[in-house]
């Protein structure tokens, strides 16, 4: 078990020894540990060599923080727990900077103070912090944005629809009424949009969800009757019954994987988008798919981070991410699969029952 552990697992004497070292401990410090008796300033040099020059981690390098902590654990007989270090080292002539977690525990055996120190790397954990801090960086800038474009965009539309009322109320022919309430409700759902787009990108964790049944026909319909795509899209939706969901809400998530899906057949001869629906035990599916070029493979893992854009000239980095967080408050999930020169498919799952 000691052998096989991940971690660089030492034990060590009150006189500084190495007693035991295993597979990890050997692999990462090198041959020197199979000298018997080998003492931890001379592991501190086998560390001190592998160090880069000039690294700029001099302050903070880990061999100086072993020797520290291990030097502490001893003399107090208290263990020393998650210290972090930075150590730079040398293979095969390149130099990679790795972070360190190190842990110090002491104990006695046969009247004999000893300590098994243990390093762990946690460069991952580090990468993913820093990710999770750039997202959230990002989140609060599109917030700001986002919140400053609203207040902006808000005033106009309110005064369109105020028109708009006073306009259907002072006319006699009944197709012109007809299309009045037609624009009003554009613009209700327009105001639905804005709030949605401001909820999400407060960075609030939960989304109030306004439940309501609703078919997946008539949710899809009333998608395509304010969006109407340039290319053609193709209909299956196989599962009639209602379901229950946050139904402006979710009209955002269809409107931004359609409008996905068209943008990407833009140089895509034949372009055609597919909806799809179905049932399986307890969750409903719909899919929205395209025989476009497909997702680059390097980029697929940051597809819905807040920011990300691939690269759109008017993206926001935002309706994916926000797609995301309104399926999962739901309780469903979101996910596409992806193959280069033959198209995208998004999948949103739901639960029949609301959440």
């Amino acid at each position: 078990m000691f052998e096989v552990l991940p971690e660089v697992v030492l034990v060590v004497d009150s006189e500084r020894r190495v007693l035991a070292a295993n597979r990890a401990a050997r692999e990462f410090v090198g041959a020197a540990l199979h000298q018997s008796n080998l003492k931890t300033g001379e592991l501190l040099t086998c560390l001190h060599s592998k160090r880069a020059g000039g690294c700029g981690y001099s302050s903070f390098c880990s061999f100086c923080s072993i020797k520290t902590t291990l030097e502490e654990c001893l003399k107090s007989g208290e263990p020393v727990f998650n210290r972090e270090a930075i150590m730079a080292l040398e293979k095969e002539e390149a130099v990679s900077v790795i972070n360190v977690l190190i842990n110090c525990l002491p104990f006695e055996l046969s009247e004999q103070k000893m300590a098994v120190l243990t390093l762990s790397d946690i460069t991952d954990l580090k990468a993913m912090e820093r990710e999770r801090y750039e997202q959230m960086e990002r989140l609060s800038l599109i917030g700001s944005l986002a919140a400053s474009l609203i207040h902006d965009l808000k005033n106009p539309l309110t005064g369109v629809s105020g028109f708009l009322d006073l306009l259907r109320s002072r006319l006699s022919d009944e197709d012109t009424r007809k299309i009045c309430q037609k624009m009003e409700g554009a613009l209700d759902r327009a105001f639905q949009v804005i709030d949605n787009i401001l909820l999400v990108a407060s960075g609030k964790e939960d989304v109030p969800l306004d439940i309501a049944p609703i078919r997946v026909d008539q949710l899809v319909g009333s998608v395509l009757e304010d969006f109407r795509p340039l290319h053609p899209v193709s209909l299956f939706l196989d599962y009639p019954d209602e379901i229950s969901v946050d139904v402006g809400k979710m009209r955002q998530v269809l409107w931004n994987l359609i409008k996905n899906a068209d943008e990407a057949l833009a140089e895509t001869l034949d372009g055609q988008i597919t909806i799809l629906s179905w049932a399986s035990q307890d969750t409903v599916t719909i899919c929205v798919a395209d025989n476009g070029p497909g997702i680059p493979p390097e980029v697929r893992d940051r597809l819905f981070l807040p920011g990300y854009t691939r690269g759109k000239e008017n993206g926001r980095g935002f309706g994916l991410f926000g797609s995301k967080k309104i399926v999962e408050a739901h309780g469903g999930r979101i996910w596409f699969e992806s193959v280069c020169g033959q198209g995208t498919k998004f999948f949103v799952q739901l639960p029949l029952k609301s959440t």
